[in-house]
């Protein structure tokens, strides 16, 4: 089996990196789509990147991995923390 790589361009449009290829803008990111493929990413619902980026490392949607939007009140408490890696209920693809 090849090896592969996913390159994900946050807030990006699909359609500006395929023109910007194209054109000479990006000429390296060219060589990657003539060798390979660019498909757009079908986003999570809600469409917020912590929880997007979550299901894509996951492969499972939020109701699986946990992650619904940027922060989240600790348990017990109305202290706000920032979502990382760590708090993913879910293990990751690579594991």
């Amino acid at each position: 089996m090849g090896r592969g790589a996913i390159i994900g361009l946050d807030g990006v449009p699909h359609g500006l990196v395929e023109n910007l290829a194209h054109r000479g803008v990006m000429p390296n990111f060219r060589e990657l789509l003539d060798e390979g493929v660019l498909k757009p990413m079908r986003s999570s619902i809600p469409a917020v990147s912590a929880v997007s980026w979550s299901s894509m490392m996951t492969g499972a949607n939020p109701g699986v991995h946990g992650v619904y939007g940027y922060t989240e009140f600790l348990p017990g408490t109305y202290v706000v923390a920032y979502h990382s890696s760590r708090w993913l209920r879910a293990p990751p693809l690579w594991r």
